[in-house]
């Protein structure tokens, strides 16, 4: 690639993101395009191209930006996390756990990839899944107001109610004014009433 190419491949690529920061996504997405033309295994492009496409709803063309960043770089973990991210939005629960699978074998310690994992089982009825990933997490951020409550769900649909009580308390604790946590709380007091 000749020098002066370089040079407009990247500035393709920055009026991209700038447009992208100032909301002008159509225009952000036409100087990604142009940057690809010039450069088509450009990497960052395919990248923020993916991530606007989803921001935009367009699930399917961001999967193949996704896609391709794959094919240039296997263990891109930041894609394989939007991607089982954007999987979960389409309802395609098992594929995003494929997705979240990646990013664990790359780095055990994504939390947020453990926390969706454990939200695909849940959707899928796989509680017992859901609750190790879910235990797991609680481990890794014993602050997590969301594992709390994620894991009290869990708990609540193997019917272990006071178990799942004791996670509603924990997320409680960390934010009293926890909705979430506040209404599953009630509502397995007011059943445990009838």
């Amino acid at each position: 690639m000749l020098e002066t190419d370089l040079h407009y491949t990247n500035a393709w690529y920055g009026k991209g993101v700038v447009l992208q920061r100032l909301e002008k996504y159509n225009e952000a997405l036409e100087a990604y395009d142009k940057a690809l033309e010039l450069d088509p295994n450009y990497i960052d492009v395919w990248y923020n191209k993916g991530v606007l496409l989803g921001e935009l709803g367009k699930h399917q063309k961001a999967l193949e930006a996704y896609d391709k960043v794959l094919e240039l770089d296997p263990n891109y973990i930041d894609v394989w996390y939007n991607k089982g991210v954007l999987l979960g939005e389409l309802g395609k629960h098992q594929k995003a756990l494929e997705a979240y699978d990646k990013v664990l074998e790359l780095d055990p310690n994504y939390v947020k990839a453990l926390h969706n994992k454990g939200i695909a089982y849940g959707v899928l009825g796989k509680d017992q899944e859901a609750l190790n990933c879910f235990d797991k997490e609680v481990m890794l951020d014993p602050n997590s107001i969301g594992a709390w409550y994620s894991k009290g769900i869990a708990l609540k649909y193997l019917n272990r109610i006071q178990e799942a009580l004791k996670s509603f308390d924990k997320a409680l604790e960390l934010d009293p004014n926890f909705e979430l946590a506040l209404n599953a709380k009630k509502e397995i007091l007011e059943a445990k009433k009838e």
